[in-house]
């Protein structure tokens, strides 16, 4: 690829930016009664920032766990149910999907438009709890 008069970079052959090679996922699920939990792990692998591969972003793993709680109905509500959510258990710190550089050639470039890639922080842990019900 052709940056300039005096620069050139080499994207024959190269992977895909933001393009993880490995992603897996495991979920495991029970549920008693009116009692169900839920955990869940990700994996996220290495992946590049820019078209050249001259710049890699490390891979990941999240876990998250739900569960919940089913009261049936009351009154005028049918199946209220009280949940809780943990997501990130670990609070794992990690590099999310780069904020639009996989249009970058290379971290190298010289010249007008040169630039590093930008990234956002993983989210960090995060606790919620609900009630749903059905009118």
């Amino acid at each position: 690829m052709r940056l300039s008069s005096t620069n050139t970079q080499t994207t024959a052959r190269q992977k895909f930016p933001d393009t993880p090679r490995l992603i897996s996922a495991l979920s495991v699920q029970y549920a008693r009664g009116a009692y169900y939990a839920n955990a869940q792990a990700k994996y996220t692998g290495k992946r590049f920032s820019t078209l050249v591969n001259d710049e890699e972003v490390p891979g990941y793993t999240t876990v998250d766990l739900n569960a919940g709680y089913g009261f049936g109905s009351f009154a005028f509500m049918k199946n209220v149910i009280l949940r809780a959510n943990i997501s990130n258990v670990f609070n794992k710190q990690y590099l999310a999907s780069n904020a639009g550089s996989g249009s970058l050639f290379t971290t190298n470039a010289t010249g007008t438009g040169a630039q590093s890639p930008n990234y956002y922080a993983g989210a960090p842990r995060f606790s919620s709890v609900s009630v749903s019900a059905e009118f």
